[in-house]
């Protein structure tokens, strides 16, 4: 009699009708089912961007007072910031001197109402052209 988990197993099958081989997978399967999950999840803020936050809320308060939405004008207050040459490494090499990564980097901030900023985003060409947004291909 053949072992009926596996059709090429030449082993000879044990009292419950299985070889030691298949009676080991199964133990195994058994085991692993009850044991707990490990499930890694990415987080959502770097352990880098963690240490800017703090800086960068009390930045983003200050610099957004008394300031108009900059692409609607006066009646539309700002409530995002707009990182104009966008958040990744150093803009310049001023910038790279001093240390201000291009997330911190107020000089290329703009300031926008959300429906603003949504436009800003999902047209970028139009954000180019209208000097909101910079290439970031070519950075300086």
């Amino acid at each position: 009699m053949l072992c009926c988990l596996h059709p090429d197993c030449q082993n000879l099958p044990e009292r419950n009708g299985y070889c030691s081989s298949c009676n080991r997978r199964k133990r195994k399967e058994e085991t692993d089912a009850l044991k707990p999950k490990k499930v890694y999840t990415i987080p959502k803020v770097g352990e880098k961007r963690k240490k800017e936050l703090p800086e960068y809320s009390k930045l983003k308060k200050k610099f957004l007072q008394g300031r108009w939405c900059a692409l609607h004008g006066q009646p539309c207050i700002p409530e995002d910031i707009h990182h104009s040459a966008g958040k990744v490494g150093y803009i310049d090499q001023w910038a790279s001197d001093n240390g201000v990564t291009a997330f911190m980097d107020v000089r290329y901030w703009v300031a926008l109402c959300r429906k603003a900023h949504e436009f800003i985003e999902l047209n970028p060409k139009l954000a180019r052209e209208s000097g909101l947004s910079e290439s970031r291909l070519s950075k300086k």
